[in-house]
């Protein structure tokens, strides 16, 4: 399944070989970001809740949608890294929008298409990347590349924002 997360982190992966950036440093766990009633209201249900590294993980079965929230910095490379994962997102065919109301940069992506969907919101605040997004796991619903979906998304992620 096409994962917008997924293509970013290869395209980053590509960056930062080139730049010669490090690895990314883990800021908060994306656990401590969000909580699991915020989660339900953008999964529909309450969700199973796994921490690997910076990256907090729901994953709703009943639904079959899955919300991963992580925040990393890349020191002084985190700008460029942000704006290398705006143009991935671009170049899988994603809706990108800049989005409004964050303590800093940041932007939706909303994706669509036969291999599934997704919708993801990325704030840059200072030299922290977040990274907040919905996939369909498996169900083939395309609930998660939906307007609606992003509007349940969007305070959640402001808030995770806030708590950076």
């Amino acid at each position: 399944m096409r994962n917008l997360c997924d293509g970013v982190t290869i395209a980053l992966a590509a960056v930062l070989a080139l730049e010669g950036v490090a690895s990314p440093a883990q800021t908060k766990g994306g656990c401590s970001l969000i909580t699991p009633d915020e989660a339900a209201s953008v999964l529909g249900g309450k969700g199973e809740q796994n921490e690997v590294g910076p990256v907090c993980v729901f994953v709703d079965k009943v639904h079959h949608l899955v919300l991963r929230v992580s925040s990393v910095t890349y020191g002084s490379k985190t700008q460029l890294v942000f704006d290398e994962s705006r143009k991935s997102a671009v170049g899988q065919k994603a809706v990108v929008k800049d989005e409004a109301g964050f303590d800093g940069t940041a932007y939706s992506a909303v994706y669509s298409g036969m291999s599934g969907a997704e919708s993801a919101i990325a704030a840059l605040k200072g030299r922290v990347m977040l990274s907040v997004s919905v996939r369909d796991d498996g169900g083939n619903t395309h609930v998660a590349g939906s307007a609606a979906t992003l509007d349940k998304l969007r305070p959640v992620a402001k808030k995770a924002s806030d708590r950076l």
